[in-house]
């Protein structure tokens, strides 16, 4: 037995030896485990991600085909077919986690999952309807493979006047090789309509949630993994993030670290306004995700990376540079990715 264990090993070592090596054989119990070495999470707001229906109970009546944007489902499929080619431009056997927002539902994250690009990748998700006025929710893909859910919430941001918004996703779960919990949260704050100053209230008021539960997690668990990913509708030096979710370039007093931070001050950005760059899109993560620790998983503070590669860009002749090549732009139909670049970090599991 011990002779033939050996042997096996012998051979699988082999194998990963002439592979990219990301992966690595434990042993337990006399059996084999393979587990991922590292892994991406990517974060992807997916502009307007709407199916063709018309919901009586939300404000989605321009994305219809008789609409003046004439969203039909040739275009709706060519999105997803765009969609899953930058998905796996970023890790070509597909992320690890995916943080979608601006889905209109579960059918559009259904169709997304079977498409012909991710048809044949084990992703489940996590999703609850929101009580967003125009049906836009959001949602995290995972590989069920890797990736284990203990639990799953929605975090209601009650906003004033009856206003809605989308919710806060909260989701507990375990990366194969660590029995430490992650904890994951996808955002989607309020916009900047109306201007930004006045519509800071609401930013602020989603802050002060998402802050909220993190100190209690981190009352049970001063060491708790936490991972915030999101299309915030701020930028890293705006009150939001650096007071009230207390989110910077340093780790003291359960700070969590901002990886966008660095990226911001470089004026960097995943979103281009009127010819500025800026850092709408963000990931987060606690002082335990950043300590390297053998046998455990962290990203380094330098972590963050655009998706930026040419042909999710445009060539804006207005303002003479690069912009993200967008769906659409009013009701003009330009058959792009999204008006948004996807971040992504890597986690690396620590050997010696």
């Amino acid at each position: 037995m011990k002779i033939s264990l050996c042997i096996i090993v012998i051979q699988v070592l082999l194998i990963s030896c002439n592979q990219v090596a990301t992966k690595e054989v434990l042993l337990a119990d006399d059996k084999i485990i393979l587990t991922e070495k590292s892994h991406d999470l990517l974060f992807y707001n997916v502009e307007n991600l709407f199916d063709t229906s018309d919901d009586p109970n939300t404000y989605d009546e321009d994305f219809l085909p008789h609409s003046k944007k004439q969203w039909t489902n040739e275009r709706l499929q060519d999105k997803i077919d765009k969609l899953g080619e930058v998905i796996l431009a970023v890790n070509r056997k597909g992320p690890l986690l995916i943080g979608l927002v601006e889905i209109e539902n579960s059918f559009v994250v259904d169709q997304l999952l079977a498409s012909k690009r991710l048809k044949n990748i084990d992703y489940n998700y996590a999703h609850f309807e929101s009580p967003d006025e125009r049906g836009i929710d959001v949602a995290l893909m995972y590989k069920a493979e890797y990736f284990t859910v203990k639990s799953k919430e929605p975090l209601t941001v009650n906003l004033n006047d009856n206003d809605k918004t989308r919710d806060i996703l909260y989701v507990i779960g375990t990366i194969s090789g660590e029995s430490n919990l992650f904890h994951i949260f996808v955002n989607h704050w309020p916009s900047r309509g109306g201007g930004a100053e006045k519509s800071e209230p609401k930013r602020i008021l989603a802050a002060t949630v998402l802050r909220g539960k993190i100190d209690e997690i981190r009352g049970m668990n001063a060491e708790a993994k936490i991972i915030v990913m999101g299309d915030f509708n701020d930028y890293p030096n705006n009150q939001s993030i650096r007071e009230t979710l207390n989110a910077n370039n340093t780790i003291s007093n359960g700070e969590l670290f901002n990886l966008a931070s660095q990226l911001d001050e470089d004026d960097k950005g995943s979103y281009n306004y009127r010819g500025d760059w800026g850092m709408l899109d963000q990931m987060m993560v606690s002082a335990a995700v950043l300590d390297e620790k053998v046998g455990m998983y962290s990203v380094k503070k330098e972590g963050l990376r655009i998706f930026d590669e040419d042909f999710v860009l445009f060539y804006d002749k207005k303002y003479k540079e690069s912009k993200p090549s967008r769906t659409y732009g009013g009701d003009n139909y330009y058959g792009g990715y999204s008006d948004h670049l996807p971040v992504y970090i890597k986690l690396y599991r620590a050997t010696k």
